[in-house]
């Protein structure tokens, strides 16, 4: 039912002491009374009655997650969901901003619906909600749970014979290993991904595929493998005239500039980020001016390094995205170590070994060194 007529009935049962609310606006059971409530919907409920209820609650998270995944990033290429069933409620998302405080307060119980949907053999709602929640938990730096939920989509996939869900599943789970850190486990589940991806004709998604195996290769120093894999990936997105072409610019000139050659590698960047302001996506901003400010700190310009690798970092904590903000952080300590300013180096690396240290990532260690710290 609509929160305004639940509200009152929630007060009552609080009041009862048949719910506890345990923080501002939201409710559980006791665990006995929960058991109990169980056994009467057990008792009195048909398996067809609990089966179509446990639809219409995973229909009412999968509809909401993916709408707020989409005010996330309104560039990507929506999932093609079934219509929820009558009756089922959504919530009324409008914003970026409502949609991250709505993941953030949602992300427990969407974890818990991923295993839900896995356990009770609603294998669709498990893998889209893998799609729709592992770009959240990836910008929070949850890796773990990231993880978790995408091996249990994985799963649910395999069981119901989806290869769809599984290329998805195999990828979210690679980008979540990549970011992280794991890189050795990235590869061979990309490569099963585009696989599978090919297999369906999914251009967008071979695409994607090979964006994250260039950006594997940029992380193993792999640099002319990754140039290979982001001109596959643009190849793929100019063909179909997708903004993910943007994207995919800014990663060639990077791996340009890795290659020094930054003439190239500007020309690259300057172009995608003209491309992204075209299309109003000021969410890909900050990948742009991060590589922006790289070439400009390999050219000797450290005062203009420093303003990109700025942006960079302000336009990450405006998505809260954790970990993008600390390798901006980690790159502006450099550049102002370049620069002589030892004490704002020093500031910024810190910042970043914070965050590093709070989303427990391993690219924490060489700013340890950087510091001057003992483990």
């Amino acid at each position: 039912m609509p929160p305004e007529q639940a509200r009152p009935l929630l007060t009552e049962l609080a009041r009862a002491h048949l719910l506890t609310e345990y923080a501002p606006g939201r409710y559980r059971f006791h665990d006995l009374l929960g058991a109990y409530a169980t056994e009467l919907a057990q008792t009195h409920d048909s398996g067809g009655a609990r089966h179509a209820a446990v639809g219409r609650l995973l229909d009412h998270y999968l509809h909401a997650a993916h709408h707020a995944a989409m005010l996330i990033e309104p560039y990507y290429d929506p999932l093609a969901l079934a219509p929820a069933e009558p009756g089922v409620v959504e919530d009324q998302l409008t914003t970026a901003a409502g949609a991250l405080g709505w993941f953030d307060a949602e992300h427990c119980a969407l974890l818990a619906a991923v295993q839900l949907a896995a356990n009770a053999g609603f294998g669709l709602h498990a893998w889209q909600l893998v799609w729709s929640l592992s770009n959240f938990l990836l910008r929070s730096g949850l890796w773990h749970e990231q993880a978790r939920i995408c091996k249990a989509g994985l799963k649910a996939a395999r069981c119901a014979g989806d290869v769809t869900g599984q290329a998805h599943c195999l990828h979210r789970l690679a980008v979540g290993y990549t970011r992280s850190g794991c890189v050795r486990d990235a590869g061979p589940l990309l490569k099963q991904a585009l696989q599978l991806f090919e297999t369906i004709g999914d251009q967008f998604g071979q695409a994607y595929v090979h964006g994250m195996l260039g950006m594997l290769a940029v992380r193993q120093q792999h640099t002319a493998v990754a140039l290979g894999h982001f001109m596959r990936a643009l190849g793929l997105y100019r063909a179909a005239g997708h903004p993910g072409q943007a994207l995919v610019l800014n990663d060639i000139g990077y791996t340009h500039a890795l290659l020094g050659n930054y003439s190239q590698a500007l020309a690259c960047c300057e172009q995608a980020l003209a491309m992204i302001r075209e299309l109003g996506a000021s969410n890909w901003e900050s990948l742009v001016w991060d590589s922006l400010g790289y070439v400009h700190h390999q050219l000797g310009d450290h005062q203009r390094a420093i303003t990109c690798y700025q942006r960079s970092v302000d336009h990450s904590r405006k998505l809260a995205d954790r970990w993008y903000e600390a390798e901006a952080l980690d790159h502006l300590g450099d550049a102002y170590h370049s620069l002589g300013d030892t004490a704002a180096a020093h500031r910024a690396w810190a910042q970043a070994l914070r965050i590093f240290g709070e989303i427990d990532h391993p690219d924490g260690g060489p700013l340890r060194a950087k510091l001057g710290l003992s483990r």
